[in-house]
């Protein structure tokens, strides 16, 4: 084989990998025509529900604020994600202390329970040592 085939060949894509990448297309453009068709037909409010073309005009044009607004979205991602994970080991803390109270006492000190606060602060813990340790040993 020359050079040329060989970079050829390296450079075809695979028959299942194009199969699955139109499927992929084709789901996202089947989406983009129902929302265009519920907003155009459904006579939903442009304030409730914006068409996919006003919505694409809005962003190219120059009173859209990008900073703003990704700084926006992303504080309303990781405030999310952090009361979820507040909220999630509160609870499986309650659960825990529920199920142990009912534990006789030689099963728990057996299985020596963790609650999901200890073992979510043990493992941010050290993650984060892990981290700073990866960082220092690493200088010059």
């Amino acid at each position: 084989m020359s050079d040329a085939t060989k970079s050829r060949a390296a450079w075809q894509i695979p028959p299942e990998a194009v199969r699955r990448y139109t499927l992929a297309i084709a789901a996202h453009a089947a989406l983009i025509l129902i929302w265009y068709l519920v907003v155009t037909y459904g006579r939903i409010p442009t304030f409730v529900l914006p068409s996919p073309v006003a919505t694409i005009a809005s962003l190219g044009g120059s009173n859209y604020h990008w900073i703003g607004n990704t700084l926006v979205t992303a504080s309303e991602i990781f405030g999310g994600y952090f009361l979820s994970v507040v909220i999630g080991v509160a609870i499986a803390d309650a659960g825990m202390l529920a199920c142990q109270s009912s534990f006789p006492e030689s099963v728990s000190k057996a299985r020596k329970v963790r609650s999901p606060s200890q073992s979510t602060i043990r493992s941010v813990s050290s993650y984060f040592n892990a981290s700073v340790r990866q960082r220092y040993t690493q200088w010059p």
